[in-house]
């Protein structure tokens, strides 16, 4: 799954989200692509999030790599499930400067 569209900055460094392992337990990586750079074309994984079995798990605080520059960047979050007969679901996914704890 893709994300659409967002701004985010250097001032908002990581995201989590609520995951759940359907099936499988591989999790889901998550990549980034920032407009401008050479990650538009070539997304940059920054982490994978799991589920603790069929239970809604909130999950570790990814680094989103924002870099140091002033102001909004536009980026899309691509979301990819490991394994080949897995399932996983994503809700509610957050870019917060107070989610890094």
């Amino acid at each position: 799954a893709i994300s659409p569209p967002m701004c985010v900055s250097s001032e908002y460094p990581t995201a989590r989200t609520m995951v759940r392992d359907v099936a499988g337990a591989q999790g889901v990586q998550v990549l980034v692509a920032y407009a401008g750079t050479k990650t538009m074309s070539n997304a940059q994984n920054v982490g994978q999030v799991h589920g603790q079995a069929s239970n809604w798990t909130l999950s570790n605080s990814l680094n989103i790599h924002p870099g140091n520059l002033p102001g909004w960047q536009l980026v899309r979050f691509t979301f990819v499930p490991g394994g080949k007969n897995s399932d996983f679901q994503v809700y509610d996914f957050w870019v917060d400067p107070h989610m890094h704890y």
